[in-house]
């Protein structure tokens, strides 16, 4: 037996629809307000990533312009170095070069003297005889000092005969004279000149000069030590 239901009136209808429509919107506002809120935060954290991408991008660059600008410091200061090095070098060179100068403006007034003048070219053909110890010698010399070289040969056989034990032949070569740049002196050669003893005011100076030169910038353009009271001094160790 079946049971009886009655039938809906249009009123009960109605409200069922407005549940159910009042249900649909109620989901729906839901699922947009959750669609907002996840939409927002994705645009959060991909506005986040970004920002601290550019930021990295930024430093990356900043960090590069640093390291050429350091490396352009230090290649400038290294250059700007190297020239004052240079600059300085020259001026120690040249400075040394004047002293030469003097000292070769010195000899040249003490050469002026020809009796002083003499007496040194002696000396010079002499020490030239004893290194070169051959029985046969060509000696050279600036052409104004040609007669007093004449007057000096028998002297200087005498002392070498007495200091060597036998006589040279000494022979003024008059096909060539030296320089006067070289200051007076003489020159000593074999007749083949395959051996040969410059033996001149220039290149004896040359040759100190070049000994002394390491001694000389020493002296005058290292620095100074500081002043050092004796109790400062420390006491040698002993071994």
């Amino acid at each position: 037996m079946s049971k009886y239901q009655p039938s809906l009136s249009r009123n009960d209808i109605e409200s069922q629809i407005h549940r159910m429509v009042a249900f649909i919107d109620h989901e729906a506002r839901e699922r947009a307000e959750e669609i907002d809120s996840k939409t927002e935060g994705e645009f959060c954290y991909e506005k986040g990533r970004l920002l601290h991408k550019a930021r990295q991008d930024m430093q990356k660059i900043y960090e590069k312009k640093e390291i050429i600008v350091v490396k352009q410091d230090q290649t400038t200061g290294a250059t700007l170095q190297n020239r004052a090095r240079l600059r300085e070098l020259a001026c120690r060179e040249a400075h040394i070069s004047r002293i030469e100068a003097e000292v070769q403006d010195r000899m040249l007034k003490k050469n002026e003297d020809p009796e002083v003048y003499k007496s040194i070219l002696l000396e010079m053909l002499i020490q030239g005889l004893f290194r070169m110890l051959e029985r046969v010698v060509m000696v050279r010399v600036r052409e104004q000092d040609v007669t007093m070289i004449e007057e000096l040969l028998e002297p200087a056989k005498d002392r070498y005969k007495e200091k060597v034990g036998r006589r040279v032949k000494i022979v003024v070569d008059s096909s060539r004279y030296l320089a006067p740049s070289c200051l007076g002196g003489v020159e000593l050669a074999t007749p083949s000149r395959k051996v040969r003893v410059v033996n001149t005011f220039l290149r004896r100076l040359q040759l100190i000069v070049k000994q002394l030169v390491p001694a000389i910038r020493r002296h005058l353009f290292e620095p100074i030590p500081p002043f050092r009271h004796e109790s400062q001094i420390p006491f040698f160790k002993r071994a």
